[in-house]
């Protein structure tokens, strides 16, 4: 089974840790960064590749939606993890994979987690079967659009 890369983005240091050490708890998951603003999230992000973002909303003086139109390549999964349901809506809007209210509890954590694997086993098939159908494609034609049971995803082809 492939290891799950994960990152955390939270203000509070002691969410960091516990969101840490359930990660850590999981089978074939690797924490591979960890930041507490949007500054060091968005370098992080830039340099290292990881396949979710456990993100909290509110890390003042800003929200972590300022944060989304800054990645110029957003090809991770976003957990949101916040104390404020308000923005829920707003949140899926953003296609984020789940929305998780805090206090969470390790089982919330943990089904974020499979349903990462799941996207991952469906896209790297439709990822394996795409790169050889589309081989004699133009360089340039990198993505596909997929329908998936709740509406669409970009598949990267390359």
């Amino acid at each position: 089974m492939k290891n799950v890369r994960t990152a955390i983005l939270d203000d509070e240091i002691s969410n960091i840790e516990i969101l840490k050490r359930i990660l850590l708890d999981c089978e074939n998951v690797e924490v591979i960064w960890t930041a507490d603003n949007l500054d060091d999230a968005l370098a992080n992000i830039e340099k290292e590749r990881v396949d979710v973002v456990f993100m909290d909303i509110q890390l003042p003086p800003y929200t972590s939606f300022e944060l989304l139109p800054k990645i110029s390549n957003l090809n991770f999964e976003i957990v949101f993890v916040t104390a404020y349901q308000e923005y829920a809506v707003r949140a899926l809007k953003m296609a984020a994979m789940d929305y998780i209210l805090k206090p969470f509890k390790a089982s919330d954590i943990i089904s974020a987690i499979e349903k990462v694997r799941t996207k991952q086993s469906k896209f790297g098939e439709i990822s394996g079967l795409g790169k050889n159908y589309f081989s004699s494609a133009p360089e340039n034609f990198s993505k596909i659009v997929v329908h998936v049971a709740d509406g669409y995803d970009i598949v990267d082809i390359n």
